[in-house]
């Protein structure tokens, strides 16, 4: 089993954090939530740990899967921690993924303003990054944000280019 492997050897954390990644997104896909904090706990993943670089990735997944119970308070203080982090490092991209939580939160918790900001901030990164992963990968969970955003694009100026949303909205409609 790969999880006996990864702890009789000496694999680098950041390869164990992608596998405790990788493997929480998909007890979330398969909505098996009980696996998913068992498994953690077996990692000592935890809301009450330090977090270093080397799992930083993990307690991301980690935040996903509270967001996920609609432990919206714990999500939300761990995602603040993470993203801390992610500034302090110049990580874009934890920053676009960690943005991403924050506005499901919002919208979770019928913040749509705040959500709808948050958003436009996303995308704001993401068109000077030229990413579009996260954003593709998120867009079912966040549509009805997502929607009011391309309102407000269409209507008001934004730092995000056109080409950039033409771009978004083709790729999300070849992913559905």
């Amino acid at each position: 089993e790969v999880e006996e492997l990864i702890k009789d050897t000496t694999v680098p954390p950041f390869i164990i954090s992608f596998y405790i990644t990788s493997k929480i997104y998909w007890f979330i896909e398969l909505n098996q939530i009980e696996q998913a904090n068992n498994f953690l706990a077996s990692y000592n993943i935890e809301s009450n740990k330090e977090i270093n670089f080397s799992y930083e990735m993990a307690y991301a997944a980690y935040a996903r899967l509270l967001i996920h119970q609609y432990k919206l308070t714990e999500a939300e203080s761990l995602l603040n921690e993470l993203y801390s982090f992610a500034i302090a490092n110049n990580e874009v991209d934890r920053m676009i993924e960690l943005d991403l939580s924050f506005t499901e939160i919002y919208e979770l918790t019928g913040q749509r303003e705040k959500a709808v900001e948050r958003l436009l901030k996303v995308l704001e990164m993401t068109a000077r990054e030229n990413q579009l992963f996260n954003l593709v990968f998120w867009s079912e969970k966040l549509k009805d944000v997502l929607s009011e955003v391309y309102k407000i694009h269409a209507t008001t100026k934004t730092k995000i280019p056109q080409k950039f949303m033409n771009k978004l909205q083709q790729t999300i409609k070849n992913e559905e």
